[in-house]
C-alpha cells in the first residue's frame, strides 16, 4: 500500500510492518520498532468522518480510558497532511473474551482460568465501562469481539473510535451495534439517528457478565414455546429465559441448572437488568462491581478439585457434578495436580502402607490366630454316677433275656396267650437297644462339656486380643486389596488415554479454529449467539446433532458448519512420535485417584500399629490359661471317660473355629489371553476332587482309626469311627 511508506505522526514519519488484522473500517498493522504500538489505517473514504472523533478522544478529558482501552495515542497523517488513521497500544497479548465461553478455547488460550478467574473478568468490565461512563461517553457496541482479557484477567475495550462522545459539540454518536447485545428500545432502530444512553450500555453490560459467569449462555436464547424466535426478537420481547418469574414461555438449553444455583442477590440483579420497566433502573456499572467483588468473596474451593471455585450456597460442587455427566467446564492443568496430590499426600502414605505390609509379611499372624492352648490333662477316672449307671444296664440286658425266654416259652406251650408273648418280644427289644435314661444324661454332659468349652476358648481368645486381632487383619487386608485394585485401574485408565492421545491431539488443534472466525457467510451474528449458548465454540465442538439442536440453525446452516469442520480436520497432520496423551484428562485421573487413596489410607496405618501391638500381646498372653478354660477342659475329658467306661460312642468333637479374616476375591487383572489362560488352569485345579481327609485320633489312646459299620442296635447300618487297636479300646467317634 502507497500509504505505508509515507505515514507520519506530529512530524515524525512511521515505518509500518505487517498487517495484524482487516475490518469493515480499517486495517491494523505493526509498526517497526515499536513493537508496544499498533497503527489503525481507514479504508478509503473512511478517514474524513472518523478524524473529528479520533481527535476528540486525544483530548485529556477522556485520559482515564487509557487504563481500560485501546485508547488513540497520536493522530497518523500522511506527507501532505491528510488524516489517515492512529496510534494505539499493542494488546494482541490478549484475546477475544468470547474464547472463555468455551472449555476447549478456554483450555488453550487460558489454560489456568477457573471460575474465580471469570468473576474476576466480570468485574474488571464492570470497572471499564464505569470508567468510560465516569468520562461522560458511552460504548454504545458492546459485544464480544471488542473486549480482550489477559492471563491477568485484566480487560481491554477496542474499537474505541465508536464510542458515543457526548460531550462534543455536536454530539458524536455511536453508529454500530450488534443486535444481541442492543437492548429492546433500540431493537430494529437506525443507530446513525438514535442517541445511545448509559442505561443502554448497562443492558449489553449485564449480557456480557451473564455469558462470562454461566458458560457462554446468552440470557435470551432458547427454544420457544410456539415456535422459534430470534435472539432479537426474544430481546425485544423481553423473554429472559432464566427469569425468576418464569413468564418467559421460552425452554432453557439443557445443563443450565447453574444458574438457580448462583446467589440470590446475584439472581435479582440480572433480573432487573433485563427486565426493567424504564431507562436509568438497571443496575449501574459500579453497582455491578459491588455484586461481583461479593460474589468472588463467596467463592469457596471444592474439597476434592481446589482449582473448582462454587457459591458457598451449594453443597455439592457443580463442575465435577458436570465432569461426572462427561462434561469437562474447567480441566486441569497438570501443575495443579501435584499441587493437589501434595495436599492430598496419597503418595506419600502409599509408601508407608507399603512398609506395613512388609511388616505384616514379616510377623504372620496365621499361626496364632488358628491357635488353641493345649488343656488335655491325664485322663481321668469314670465318675462315680457312671459307675453306678453301668450296673442298671447289666440288669437291663439280662432282664431282655429273662423277657424273650418267658415270650419263647408261651408261644410253645401256651398258645393261646401268644398276644402276651409278642408283648414280651417288644420288651425285650426296647431293653436291649436302649439306653436308659441315666446314660442319655451322660451325652449330654459331653455336649453341654463342648459347647462351655467352646464359649471359654472364645472368651480366652477375646481376653488376649485374638478377636480384635482378626478383626484389624481383615480391615487391614481390605484396605490392601482396594489400594491395588485403585493403583490398577489408574494403570489401565492411563493405558487407554494413551491409546486415545491422536484423537486428543485432534481435537485439541480443532479448538484452536474459532467459529466466530471461521468466515461461514451463511452464519448471523445471532447464530453465533445461539451456537455458543450451547457450548459451541469451535471446530471441536461441532456434530451435526448438536448444531441442529440449537434455534435457528436449520439443515442448511448445520451441512455449512459440518463441511467447515470437515475442512479443518483436514489441515490437521497426526504425529504419533509427538502427540501426547491430554494432560487435562491424566490430571483428572490421577487427582480422583489421589482422592480415592487419601479416602482408603485415612487411619489404616494407626490400625496397622494397633495390629503389631495386639499381635506382640498376644504372644505373651498365650501361653495364660483362664481357669474357667480350664474347667472347661476337664468337664470334656471327664465325660469322654465316663462315656468310655459305659461303652457309649463318643460324639465328634467340636473345633474352635478358626480365626480368618474374610476377605473378597480381588477383581482379575485383564493382561489379556495370559489372564484367561490362569483362569482356565485355576478351574481345572478346582474341579477335581479333593483329597481324602485324614483318620482321626481316638480319643482314649491316640491311635488311629478305623471306619466300621454298626450291626445290631438301635444304629444298626451307621458307620461309626472306632479305634484301630479294638478290643483292647473300645474308643468310638460319630462320622
Amino acid at each position: 500500500m502507497k500509504r505505508r511508506l509515507n505515514v507520519y505522526t506530529k512530524g515524525q514519519k512511521i515505518t509500518l510492518g505487517p498487517s495484524i488484522a482487516k475490518g469493515g473500517e480499517g486495517e491494523i498493522f505493526a509498526v517497526l520498532d515499536h513493537p508496544q504500538i499498533l497503527a489503525k489505517i481507514y479504508h478509503e473514504g473512511m478517514a474524513e468522518s472518523r478524524e473529528r472523533k479520533v481527535n476528540e478522544l486525544l483530548d485529556e478529558k477522556y485520559q482515564e480510558l487509557s487504563t481500560f482501552s485501546a485508547k488513540p495515542i497520536s493522530a497518523l497523517h500522511d506527507a501532505r497532511g491528510a488524516f489517515l488513521g492512529f496510534l494505539m497500544p499493542n494488546h494482541t497479548d490478549s484475546h477475544p473474551i468470547f474464547e472463555l465461553f468455551s472449555p476447549g478455547s478456554r483450555r488453550l488460550q487460558f489454560p489456568k482460568a477457573n471460575y474465580k478467574f471469570l468473576v474476576r473478568v466480570a468485574a474488571n468490565l464492570s470497572r471499564a465501562v464505569a470508567a468510560v461512563h465516569a468520562t461522560g461517553a458511552a460504548i454504545g457496541d458492546i459485544n464480544s469481539n471488542g473486549l480482550l482479557v489477559k492471563s491477568d484477567a485484566r480487560l481491554v475495550l477496542i474499537d474505541v473510535d465508536s464510542f458515543q462522545l457526548s460531550r462534543s459539540d455536536p454530539m458524536l454518536r455511536c453508529t454500530v451495534g450488534v443486535p444481541e447485545y442492543t437492548p429492546p428500545r433500540l431493537q430494529g432502530v437506525n443507530f446513525r439517528e438514535m442517541a445511545r444512553t448509559e442505561d443502554d450500555d448497562l443492558f449489553g453490560l449485564a449480557v456480557m457478565l451473564f455469558q462470562l459467569l454461566f458458560l457462554g449462555r446468552h440470557p435470551f436464547s432458547g427454544s420457544y414455546i410456539h415456535g422459534e424466535k430470534t435472539i432479537p426478537v426474544s430481546i425485544a420481547e423481553s423473554r429472559y429465559v432464566y427469569s425468576i418469574k418464569g413468564a418467559s414461555e421460552m425452554l432453557r438449553p439443557r445443563g443450565m441448572e447453574l444458574v438457580d444455583l448462583a446467589p440470590s442477590y446475584l439472581r435479582e440483579a440480572f433480573e432487573s437488568a433485563f427486565l426493567a420497566q424504564s431507562n436509568d433502573s438497571r443496575p449501574s456499572a459500579v453497582s455491578w462491581v459491588e455484586t461481583l467483588l461479593r460474589l468472588e468473596k463467596s467463592l469457596v474451593p471444592c474439597r476434592s478439585i481446589r482449582s473448582h471455585y462454587f457459591f458457598d450456597a451449594d453443597k455439592i460442587c457443580p463442575w465435577c457434578k458436570l465432569a461426572d455427566d462427561g462434561y469437562e467446564v474447567f480441566p486441569l492443568a497438570p501443575e495443579d495436580v501435584h499441587i493437589q496430590l501434595n495436599a492430598l499426600a496419597g503418595a506419600t502414605e502409599a509408601k508407608r502402607l507399603t512398609q506395613l505390609w512388609r511388616e505384616l509379611e514379616r510377623h504372620p499372624s496365621d499361626a496364632l490366630l488358628d491357635h488353641v492352648p493345649n488343656t488335655i490333662t491325664a485322663r481321668p477316672d469314670p465318675s462315680i454316677q457312671a459307675r453306678r449307671a453301668k450296673p442298671t444296664k447289666i440288669w437291663s440286658k439280662l432282664k431282655s433275656i429273662a423277657s424273650a425266654a418267658a415270650a419263647c416259652a408261651i408261644f410253645v406251650f401256651l398258645t393261646p396267650f401268644w398276644f402276651i408273648g409278642v408283648g414280651l418280644v417288644l420288651y425285650a427289644w426296647a431293653s436291649w437297644s436302649g439306653e436308659t435314661p441315666s446314660y442319655t444324661q451322660f451325652s449330654t454332659n459331653f455336649q453341654q462339656a463342648q459347647d462351655n468349652y467352646l464359649a471359654e476358648v472364645y472368651r480366652w481368645r477375646q481376653s488376649i486380643g485374638l478377636v480384635r486381632l482378626v478383626h484389624l487383619k481383615t480391615e487391614l487386608l481390605k484396605a490392601k486389596q482396594q489400594i491395588e485394585q485403585a493403583d490398577q485401574e489408574l494403570t489401565e485408565k492411563l493405558a487407554r488415554l494413551e491409546e486415545q492421545r491422536l484423537e486428543s491431539a485432534r481435537d485439541n488443534f480443532l479448538s484452536s479454529y474459532l467459529l466466530r472466525k471461521s468466515g461461514i457467510s451463511k452464519l448471523s451474528s445471532s447464530d453465533f449467539v445461539a451456537l455458543e449458548s450451547e457450548g459451541i465454540v469451535t471446530a471441536a465442538d461441532i456434530s451435526k446433532s448438536k448444531v441442529l439442536r440449537v434455534s435457528g440453525i436449520g439443515p442448511v446452516k448445520a451441512e455449512a458448519l459440518t463441511n467447515w469442520r470437515r475442512s479443518m480436520e483436514k489441515k490437521y497432520r497426526p504425529n504419533p512420535s509427538t502427540a501426547s496423551a491430554d494432560a487435562h484428562a491424566i490430571a483428572r485421573e490421577k487427582l480422583a485417584h489421589a482422592s480415592q487413596i487419601a479416602g482408603l489410607v485415612s487411619g489404616t496405618a494407626d490400625k496397622g500399629k494397633e495390629f503389631l501391638a495386639l499381635l506382640s500381646q498376644a504372644r505373651e498372653r498365650s501361653s495364660k490359661l483362664t481357669p474357667g478354660l480350664l474347667a472347661a477342659r476337664h468337664a470334656i475329658d471327664q465325660a469322654k471317660a465316663d462315656l468310655t467306661f459305659l461303652g457309649v460312642a463318643i460324639p465328634i468333637a467340636k473345633v474352635p473355629d478358626r480365626l480368618r479374616p474374610t476377605i473378597p476375591p480381588s477383581r482379575p487383572r485383564s493382561n489379556g489371553t495370559s489372564t484367561k489362560t490362569r483362569s482356565r488352569k485355576s478351574s481345572a485345579r478346582k474341579s477335581k476332587p479333593s483329597s481324602t481327609p485324614p483318620r482321626p485320633s481316638c480319643p482314649s489312646c491316640g491311635s488311629n482309626m478305623v471306619k466300621r459299620t454298626a450291626r445290631k442296635g438301635r444304629y444298626a447300618g451307621s458307620q461309626f469311627w472306632g479305634c484301630s487297636r479294638y478290643p483292647r479300646c473300645r474308643g468310638l467317634l460319630n462320622v
